[in-house]
């Protein structure tokens, strides 16, 4: 996992709880890290897929750091 990606998930595992969606994002976040079930990183589709729920969930997330955080995650989802 790149570092500049691996900076985006600490971003977004740094949210506040007290948001409802925040609690899916982090969620998402921490599996994309740590695998639940092989305890590994996730790479190829299986982490393309989980960037992808983390920005589903991130929708109402605003800021300056929203937009560098999610434009991050967009690109190694292959969104442009």
């Amino acid at each position: 996992m790149d570092e500049e990606l691996k900076k985006a998930l600490d971003k977004v595992l740094q949210l506040p709880d007290n948001v409802g969606y925040n609690t899916y994002a982090k969620a998402y976040a921490t599996a994309a890290l740590c695998n639940p079930y092989t305890h590994k990183r996730m790479e190829g589709d299986e982490l393309r897929t989980q960037l992808l729920y983390i920005l589903n969930n991130l929708t109402y997330w605003r800021g300056e750091e929203a937009r560098q955080t999610k434009q991050t995650l967009k690109k190694y989802a292959g969104i442009k």
